[in-house]
């Protein structure tokens, strides 16, 4: 069966896509997403659906990063796909503790769940193969898991659809050849710093050359530990009736119905962390989770981590536990200084401000156009006369020195914020629209209800011939 079939049936069997779906693509530009792209718009042949695509620039390979930026780019030009390109300085999280890929991860879904909703998009496709789900399986039995951890990747997770899993590595490598279809290598794949990359280059090349079928036997084991989970599942549940409810962003477990049986409390608390905030408990977790629940407080914290905590409680005179999302400080929040650059023959362009938690769209209008929808009431908006030769564009927040040329003269950043009377929380909040080194408007209108500044130089009139908006799009 060749790739395109073994794919439309994968996706037909699990209801991956639906008619009238909007899904977001996760695209870097290596093998994996270029396979993903393509058979997706193929199969929108049998099923109308909507494409948009979301790449993230690293930061980390120099410019590699910026090459793979590019790639993604022209594709979506080609095929006239939305595009939401977004930089964010991953070589930061090497200096700070844990891991570096889970937090990189994190940072990528909160993107992602960002953009799909303030864009409409019910669905989130990335695009894992076959051999990831089987390192993923590895990784956890060597990092200590249970049954639910050797499931493997899940086809579907909330909103979240992975169409490739079907399909192995060397299948999705032929099929790119076959087509003619470009890809880029992550030359970093090949270090075996990360835990992954050893596993894939060195560990499961050796087991393969002793087990040939060492693939398919996980693969066969990950099926069997599926339905093994669902089995447990539906026992426990017509044993014990509901095994948790929701109220709101809260999960509360009923744990004093089955804390007399360990297992059963554990498989429990698996199942109620995988499946509301998909976090997955290794077996040395959990046995320090159990240790503590059995203490003689009543009230106490049992698990802060992985943004999530798990805390016993007590309701009615009765443990239970409850389970909450911690408030995450991933996307840098508290960094002091940002600063994203784009060229101008990529607008228009959609941006995430991770700092400020905004999302802004930046497009050329005509005159007419600015005519019809300016408001100056509208402080959430900001326009300006765009040079016909514009090589860079930055949003940024304020520096030492900065200043802004008004048409009351030369003022300085610092003097505007004492006048509205910022602290300095706020005042590292407030974007700053660069062009080509230029400070062109000061937009505090754009996070908070404040009048913005522009230059006087950028200031629109009637003959200003391109016209820049910038706009918060975060809450529409």
């Amino acid at each position: 069966m060749n790739i395109e079939k073994k794919v439309f049936q994968f996706i037909d069997q699990y209801t991956l896509i639906e008619e009238g779906d909007r899904v977001l693509l996760s695209l870097s530009a290596g093998k994996d997403s270029m396979a993903l792209v393509h058979l997706l718009l193929l199969y929108k042949n049998k099923c109308d659906f909507t494409i948009g695509i979301f790449h993230l620039n690293h930061k980390t390979r120099g410019e590699d990063s910026n090459e793979d930026e590019r790639h993604v780019v022209q594709l979506a030009k080609h095929y006239n796909i939305p595009l939401y390109a977004h930089s964010y300085n991953f070589t930061k999280l090497h200096k700070e503790k844990g891991s570096f890929e889970d937090r990189a991860r994190t940072i990528r879904y909160e993107l992602l769940h960002k953009i799909s909703h303030v864009h409409a998009y019910n669905k989130i496709a990335v695009a894992h193969n076959k051999d990831d789900s089987i390192e993923t399986v590895l990784l956890r039995l060597f990092n200590g898991t249970g049954l639910w951890g050797m499931r493997g990747i899940d086809v579907k997770y909330k909103n979240i659809i992975r169409p490739l899993l079907c399909v192995s590595k060397d299948e999705i490598y032929s099929y790119l050849n076959k087509k003619k279809i470009l890809w880029r290598e992550d030359r970093s794949n090949k270090e075996n710093i990360a835990q992954r990359n050893f596993l894939r280059n060195e560990i499961i090349p050796q087991i393969i050359n002793q087990f040939p079928n060492f693939n398919n036997s996980l693969e066969n084991f990950q099926k069997h530990a599926y339905d093994t989970s669902i089995l447990l599942n539906d026992l426990i549940q017509n044993q014990y009736g509901t095994l948790y409810e929701i109220k709101e962003e809260e999960v509360i477990l009923k744990s004093y119905k089955y804390d007399t049986n360990i297992e059963v409390f554990k498989i429990i608390l698996l199942k109620s962390a995988r499946e509301s905030f998909g976090v997955l408990l290794t077996i040395p977790i959990l046995k320090e989770i159990v240790k503590k629940y059995f203490s003689i407080k009543n009230t106490v914290v049992l698990y802060t981590q992985n943004a999530i905590e798990i805390k016993k409680i007590q309701l009615q005179r009765k443990s239970h536990i409850s389970i909450t999302a911690q408030a995450t400080k991933t996307l840098g929040r508290e960094t002091k200084e940002w600063h994203y650059t784009l060229a101008a023959g990529d607008l228009p362009r959609d941006m995430y401000i991770a700092e400020i938690d905004i999302y802004i769209t930046m497009r050329i209008i005509s005159q007419n156009e600015f005519k019809a929808i300016f408001n100056k009431k509208d402080t959430d908006k900001v326009y300006i006369t765009m040079p016909e030769k514009v090589s860079l564009l930055s949003i940024r927040n304020r520096k030492n020195g900065d200043h802004i040329n008004l048409t009351a003269g030369r003022k300085k950043i610092k003097a505007i914020f004492i006048e509205k009377k910022l602290d300095n929380d706020i005042k590292n909040c407030v974007p700053l629209l660069i062009i080509d080194s230029q400070i062109a408007a000061v937009m505090p209108g754009l996070k908070f209800n404040l009048s913005n500044r522009v230059a006087k130089d950028f200031m629109v009139h009637n003959n200003s011939k391109y016209i820049l908006e910038v706009s918060n799009r975060s809450n529409t």
